[in-house]
């Protein structure tokens, strides 16, 4: 993974916590789309009249308090309903808008932690090695077995730290950065159950006996060292049954408190206040070769100051020589203006002079009356063929505005029809070939077709029900035909009096029929039937007088 990934996943995995700053219209717009669902959901219930789901998601949409998807996914499968999966995802998207409304409507207190790290990591002096593996998955597992309902955001393996080392992991540790809200309640209270787990350390085991048990809701600093060590001790055991299941013969152990490790601990203390790059003795041999680098960019940097500011320098005389051209080139065009008015007076005077003279020339007079005629009736014309092309053009503006609405049409039509494609015929085309695939079992194994038959006819059913006249058509005729090509009994899902009549009302009552074909798709499904129906049948096990099987004979 290179950085720009990395800044992405991270970005990505922390996207839900910047949930709370979210416009009002965007949480306006969360309440509307979990209003859809909730429809949806009512639907479910309307169909399902009867079924005990109906009354379990009757419940669900009543709640205002947070609703856990794992319980509701687990709780679904012991249902029996159609369309089970299609549903579940319904009643999934309204139970994320709903936990995360109510989210945004409880505040955060300041002093709940939304996102915990932490990291294990052996002395140096130890000289442990081992694999990267064996780290991540430790520490994960312990967050997995000790606290379930929290989830892991991120682990990073940090193997870079310590320069000269070879192939050895010395020093090398694992970050683990944790969700504290609750999955199940949707609470940020991870420190609390830690508090929680601390209290039952501090009871069972005789290093804690002199400890009292710590405040599970807030906790003073020597509490928080208490929660610490009591976990500490926990995962003391935990990576010891590691080492012990992996045949690894290390034993980790708390070290023996001392004057000097309580000075330490003290100094550490004081440090872990400060931002990590300014702690001392971090890092400390890494930081002189960042200062030699900054130092020696720093040098490179003024010299090219300097070569800048002696570039600049040139630049400053090239632009005092171009305003001196600009100043003489102004000055040459205000003389070119001057002259230019001067000939344009002597113009004017002229012109004065020739009109004067034309209106002394009467022997023009019926020249001129004769253009101006002739003018006009080309005026006249040019305002004809104006006119055509002005209607000429509105209606090719009409023509396309038509064309315009009828294609907005069609898209909304396209657009229903991949909605109802999506969620609706695919399902339903899938589970036509699942239930030819059953009857045919069924028949290699001598069980009863009938109910699989039905639910064969019951599916085209549906299916037909949003196809239009000529698209029905050709579905019908391909199911009649691939039942055939696989040696099934068509004529048991055609369509009976009762069926036709329901397809009658549904085209006539509902607004079911979506997909239809247009005409150059009419004319190739036409083609394509003709050039079906002359491929060869497979012989019909239906008219097999030696097949023991055969419900006919």
């Amino acid at each position: 993974m290179n950085t720009q990934d990395g800044l992405s996943f991270i970005k990505e995995t922390l996207k839900p916590f910047y949930a709370i700053n979210r416009t009002k219209e965007k949480r306006q717009e969360d309440i509307e789309t979990k209003g859809k669902y909730k429809y949806k959901i009512k639907k479910i219930i309307k169909e399902e009249a009867g079924n005990p789901v109906a009354d379990y998601l009757e419940d669900l949409i009543e709640r205002n308090d947070h609703i856990d998807p794992l319980q509701v996914a687990e709780d679904f499968n012991g249902f029996d309903l159609s369309r089970k999966a299609q549903k579940l995802k319904s009643v999934q998207n309204y139970i994320d808008l709903h936990n995360g409304i109510i989210q945004i409507e409880k505040p955060l207190d300041g002093r709940k932690t939304v996102i915990q790290e932490a990291f294990f990591k052996f002395p140096m002096h130890n000289q442990v090695d081992l694999s990267a593996d064996f780290y991540i998955s430790g520490i994960q597992d312990f967050y997995s077995k000790y606290f379930p309902d929290y989830k892991v955001l991120l682990t990073v393996y940090h193997g870079d730290e310590l320069e000269a080392k070879g192939d050895k992991k010395v020093g090398d540790h694992p970050h683990i950065f944790i969700d504290c809200k609750n999955q199940r309640t949707g609470e940020y209270d991870l420190t609390e159950h830690q508090a929680l787990l601390a209290n039952k350390v501090i009871e069972s085991i005789d290093f804690f006996k002199e400890y009292n048990p710590v405040n599970t809701q807030s906790q003073t600093y020597e509490e928080s060292q208490i929660i610490g060590e009591a976990l500490q001790e926990l995962f003391y055991q935990h990576i010891n049954d590691k080492f012990k299941n992996e045949n690894i013969p290390i034993v980790a152990s708390r070290v023996e408190t001392t004057q000097e490790s309580l000075e330490l601990r003290k100094k550490l203390r004081l440090e872990s206040k400060k931002a990590k790059e300014d702690r001392a003795f971090n890092l400390y041999t890494l930081r002189e070769k960042q200062l030699a680098e900054a130092t020696e960019t720093l040098e490179k940097t003024q010299q090219e100051i300097k070569q800048a500011e002696v570039q600049n320098s040139k630049l400053e005389q090239t632009l005092e020589k171009k305003n001196t051209l600009i100043v003489e080139q102004t000055e040459k065009l205000e003389q070119i203006e001057t002259s230019s008015k001067n000939k344009i007076n002597l113009l004017s005077n002229e012109f004065n002079e020739q009109k004067r003279k034309l209106d002394n020339i009467i022997a023009q007079e019926k020249i001129t009356k004769e253009t101006v005629r002739v003018l006009e009736k080309k005026k006249t014309e040019l305002e004809k063929t104006i006119t055509a092309e002005l209607e000429k053009h509105n209606k090719a503006i009409k023509t396309l505005n038509a064309q315009i609405v009828k294609d907005e049409k069609r898209h909304a039509q396209i657009t229903k029809a991949m909605t109802i494609l999506n969620d609706e015929l695919q399902p339903l085309i899938y589970s036509l070939d699942v239930k030819i695939d059953k009857i045919l079992n069924a028949q290699r194994l001598s069980e009863p077709t009938d109910p699989i038959y039905k639910e064969l006819k019951e599916n085209v059913f549906q299916t037909a029900r949003y196809l239009g006249r000529e698209k029905r058509k050709d579905y019908l005729f391909n199911v009649h035909e691939k039942l055939n090509e696989v040696g099934l009994d068509s004529k048991r899902v055609e369509f009976g009096v009762i069926d036709n009549a329901k397809l009658w009302a549904s085209d006539k009552l509902t607004d079911k029929q979506t997909i239809e074909f247009d005409e150059e798709e009419k004319k190739q499904a036409e083609v394509a039937r003709k050039r079906r129906m002359l491929k060869p049948k497979p012989p019909s096990p239906f008219n097999n007088p030696n097949n023991p099987n055969n419900p006919y004979q």
